[in-house]
């Protein structure tokens, strides 16, 4: 049998060669491309047994170590929960787009030649030894390299000038964060140089709590950029618009979930506690990205902009579970942190599903129309069937709708915020109050930003044209031979539509794969009897659970169907919704086709409001659908409304342009503001920069002369 620790370095390998094979064969013959595809495919379906079985198992996996680099310390490798589940969705994911992309590529789209190959194998190279790296310099270096393949994901359409100015941002603020971590490991000081986690987390322990707390922030900041949490999320609403479907369905799926686990890395494996401040302060930061991030995605126009602030609020809800873990482990409420713990993963889960599967159906969207503004789009639900099906599969779960697995994260981070009162002075309690205030607020907005973008997508007619785009019916691009890989796309769509429908209806089943990761984090509480009660295997007569008909589904590998918190308070069961829902659909069926019908079927117009010619000009657009959220909210974004006569008299117009602005504060509109005015200023200063040698070695001198006699009068 395979040693596992083999296996792993095995795949990692694996991942290197066939990225460069592909990239120096593929240009050569199409045939090497799609094969590259499919062996990635392979890979991932490997990396996620892998991951998943040792998740399952609750152990840690040693990997081996490198002990001959002095004085670094050693750099040893580990294979524990933590890291297992971000491996195992990531490369789940991985899997369902590499086989879209094997699909997609006789088409010739963007982010599906040789090079794409290249770099997603590169990708899960570096995330394989970012994950499992237990030394400060070797995560780093996986760090970077990750950071870069994301990079060139943005960049893949790099002849398009608005790509190459969001790649450029994105690669900017990515090593600002990196600087921020290189500060962060260097600020413990100690006596040597080995930046291996045990000597790491020692060093920290002997210093004083403000580097403590200094290093967490550094931490959060370098980390969160990936992420997009705030204030460092200014990259990702423009990047998620330029890059290409596939590649961007990793990017905002996969990756943005790595900032999250360095965060978790540096709580756990290295600081060990966070004072209540910086758990308050978790907590609001997460608060107002999860209101800001769904207020716009209410209000813009592009859909991809839309799925970017819809990550930026999922994050933002997970950093609010995080805060709240931190604050009841302070204090002294284990179970309850463990139960913040278990909504965080849980929403990770979903937010990985359901945005990867929105990234995929809007890169066919985009590849049918080449359109991507709301206000344009329409229609779509009988050109595309299946992608219609699935993207609302996918909104439902971002939307946060019962029964899907949006709702249960949602649910259990409400329910562990209900508990924040257990303890906590009266700040905290105000907080809290806050806090639901502006959750409640933001899964509101939420389910209207996805209510709208489905509709304005593919119900109502369409405002766009084929004859425009110079795009024919995505099933007549390829040729008759090809048509078995093109349904590799669609096997996709559907596969990963159908994993979170699953998870959604059997949270149980999530939960129960999730208890090892949270007996390690928080011992405290036990998924399986805390959270699950297991009336499929265990109860008493007087239990009211089985009562209720807890036993019906007792046929399932499951401990239980309802989902039940410590509180006691509130429960759901998603699954028996789903149980019943079959039981009075057949119930329906049957009554429906039973017997005679006493009236005859009779088919009339939809009612138009007295329109006889009714069209797309006379639909309601997506900017006046937002416009009462602009018009409710706009203090807050600077909303400003400017109209433009362009045919007609003030009196009697005939034709009116309208332009909404709004100020995008979770764009990069204000920071580039500061750094225009911050460049005016220094301008001067940019004279040193001339050219000339002979300048730079008198600076040099200069600066030299100024040392030495700073060193002799300090004596």
């Amino acid at each position: 049998m395979t040693n596992p620790a083999n296996l792993f370095w095995d795949i990692a390998v694996a991942f290197l060669l066939v990225g460069i094979l592909t990239f120096i064969l593929g240009k050569r013959k199409n045939c090497i491309t799609l094969i590259g595809w499919l062996l990635l495919a392979l890979l991932c379906l490997l990396n996620t047994l892998l991951a998943g079985s040792t998740l399952l198992s609750g152990n840690t996996l040693f990997l081996g170590q490198f002990s001959g680099i002095w004085p670094l310390g050693a750099w040893p490798w580990q294979l524990d929960a933590l890291s297992s589940l971000f491996l195992l969705l990531l490369s789940l994911l991985g899997f369902w787009v590499c086989l879209y992309s094997a699909g997609s590529t006789p088409l010739g789209r963007t982010g599906t030649g040789p090079s794409a190959v290249a770099m997603v194998s590169l990708q899960f190279f570096f995330t394989q030894t970012l994950l499992t790296a237990q030394n400060g310099l070797s995560l780093l270096i996986a760090w970077e390299g990750m950071s870069l393949t994301a990079f060139a994901y943005i960049l893949a359409d790099h002849t398009r000038r608005n790509v190459r100015r969001a790649a450029y941002m994105t690669i900017v603020i990515s090593e600002l964060g990196f600087l921020a971590l290189v500060v962060a490991l260097l600020l413990p000081s100690h006596s040597h140089l080995a930046l291996d986690f045990p000597t790491i987390r020692q060093a920290l322990q002997d210093n004083s709590p403000v580097i403590r707390l200094t290093f967490f922030w550094l931490c959060f900041l370098g980390f969160g950029v990936k992420s997009g949490v705030l204030p460092v999320q200014l990259w990702l609403p423009r990047a998620y618009t330029v890059v290409p479907g596939n590649l961007g369905a990793l990017l905002a799926g996969g990756l943005v979930n790595l900032g999250l686990f360095g965060i978790l890395r540096v709580y756990f494996s290295l600081l060990g506690g966070l004072g209540d401040g910086s758990a308050f302060l978790l907590v609001l930061l997460g608060a107002l990205g999860t209101f800001l991030g769904a207020l716009y995605a209410v209000i813009v126009r592009d859909l991809r902009r839309v799925l970017g602030y819809s990550s930026i609020e999922n994050i933002g809800l997970m950093i609010l579970s995080f805060g709240l873990a931190v604050l009841f482990f302070n204090h002294g409420e284990p179970a309850y942190a463990g139960l913040s713990l278990l909504a965080l993963f849980l929403q990770m889960i979903s937010h990985t599903l359901a945005k990867g599967l929105a990234f995929l159906d809007s890169g066919e969207v985009q590849a049918l129309t080449g359109r991507s503004n709301l206000d344009i789009l329409g229609g779509l639900h009988r050109t595309l069937p299946v992608v219609s099906v699935t993207f609302l599969i996918a909104s439902l779960s971002l939307a946060a709708v019962a029964p899907f697995t949006g709702f249960a994260a949602e649910w259990l981070n409400l329910q562990s915020l209900l508990q924040v009162y257990h303890g906590l002075p009266q700040a905290g309690q105000i907080l809290a109050a806050i806090t639901l205030i502006l959750l409640g607020l933001g899964a509101a907005l939420a389910f209207t930003a996805f209510l709208r973008l489905y509709l304005y997508i593919f119900a109502g007619r369409p405002h766009w044209r084929k004859s425009e785009t110079g795009n024919q019916n995505l099933e007549a691009e390829v040729s008759g031979e090809h048509q078995i890989l093109k349904s590799l796309s669609k096997l996709s769509l559907i596969g990963l539509a159908g994993i979170s429908v699953l998870a959604g209806f059997f949270p149980t089943a999530v939960l129960n794969f999730l208890s090892p990761l949270i007996s390690q984090l928080s011992p405290s509480l036990h998924v399986i009897g805390d959270i699950v009660p297991p009336v499929f295997r265990q109860f008493t007569p007087g239990d009211l659970l089985p009562k209720l008909g807890g036993r019906l589904l007792a046929w399932l590998p499951l401990p239980g169907a309802v989902v039940q918190p410590p509180s006691g308070v509130a429960s759901i069961a998603p699954t028996y919704v789903l149980f019943w829902f079959l039981i009075f659909a057949v119930f329906a069926f049957l009554l429906f086709h039973a017997g005679s019908r006493p009236y005859k079927t009779r088919t009339v117009n939809t009612w138009t409001g007295g329109l006889t010619n009714y069209g797309p000009a006379s639909q309601y657009s997506a900017t006046a659908y937002a416009n009462p959220y602009r018009m409710l909210l706009g203090r807050i974004g600077n909303f400003k409304v400017t109209r433009n006569l362009h045919r007609g008299t003030s009196q009697a117009p005939l034709e009116i342009g309208v332009q909404a602005d709004m100020l995008q504060i979770l764009s990069a509109r204000p920071y580039e503001k500061v750094f225009r005015s911050l460049r005016r200023r220094i301008h001067p200063l940019a004279k040193i920069q001339h050219g000339f040698l002979s300048g730079y070695v008198a600076y040099i001198l200069i600066f030299l002369i100024l040392v030495l006699f700073w060193a002799a009068y300090s004596r």
